[in-house]
């Protein structure tokens, strides 16, 4: 969840990440291990003989919701911080160089240089230069 405190653009993409992680978990646990569950409902586990406490497919779909419970938790706290972060980017823009913003979309976010320079219109060899001055590179 977001927290009250301003957050910096670090930690917003380190909870992204973290969240991401757990969402890639959650979607593997329900592929693999609960696939099989795909046809069962609670009406078709129970029934007036069955013992409810240690039934064996009853308690699989038990956990089957709560990862899904989960899984659908996750997202959405996902998709809160990713348009944070979009909104930080862009407050980034506007106070930052270009130059810094090359390097930041680079270092930072690990964009691809057809990606940065599609963003700032810049050609190939302009968005390298550019980076290579802002990070003190000399070639």
């Amino acid at each position: 969840m977001i927290l009250e405190k301003e957050l910096t653009i670090d930690e917003v993409l380190d909870e992204m990440n973290r969240l991401k992680k757990r969402i890639e978990v959650l979607n593997t646990i329900l592929r693999i291990k609960l696939e099989p569950l795909k046809g069962l409902t609670y009406k078709d586990v129970i029934s007036k003989t069955s013992n409810i406490h240690n039934d064996i497919m009853l308690n699989r779909i038990e956990k089957k919701d709560k990862l899904l419970d989960e899984l659908v938790a996750k997202v959405m706290s996902y998709n809160d911080y990713r348009w944070l972060a979009i909104e930080k980017i862009q407050k980034m823009r506007e106070e930052k160089s270009v130059e810094e913003m090359i390097v930041f979309y680079r270092d930072k976010l690990h964009w691809s240089w057809k990606h940065i320079c599609k963003l700032t219109n810049y050609s190939r060899s302009q968005a390298n230069k550019k980076y290579n001055k802002a990070k003190n590179i000399k070639r």
